[in-house]
């Protein structure tokens, strides 16, 4: 079906927002999720002397997120075209970075 993107787009009739039949969610994309995780420790030495150890964890299983791809209504990138049926069902860049570890060591005093 999708061999013949000029083809694919035609059948498809433009969604305008004053349309009584587009609902709360007819337009979606790839689902979206990310996973953030962080270990923290604190220890005290004396009464006012502490410290605090953490490591944080973005995106912690390296999950990818493709973007929605120039053709769609939400992707927000300049000189998008929705008429465009060439990139039509491919997904573009990938949306959120990939997994990064951050390790800290505070003393409070």
């Amino acid at each position: 079906m999708f061999a013949s993107p000029d083809a694919v787009a035609a059948n498809f009739r433009h969604a305008t927002f004053s349309d009584a039949t587009l609902g709360f969610g007819a337009i979606r994309g790839p689902m979206r999720w990310n996973f953030d995780f962080a270990v923290i420790k604190k220890t005290r030495i004396t009464e006012r002397i502490s410290t605090r150890f953490d490591v944080q964890f973005v995106n912690a299983f390296n999950h990818v997120m493709f973007g929605l791809g120039s053709d769609s209504f939400f992707s927000f990138q300049p000189g998008a075209d929705i008429g465009n049926p060439q990139p039509f069902g491919v997904p573009s860049n990938q949306f959120n970075a990939p997994r990064y570890i951050q390790m800290g060591l505070r003393f409070d005093f």
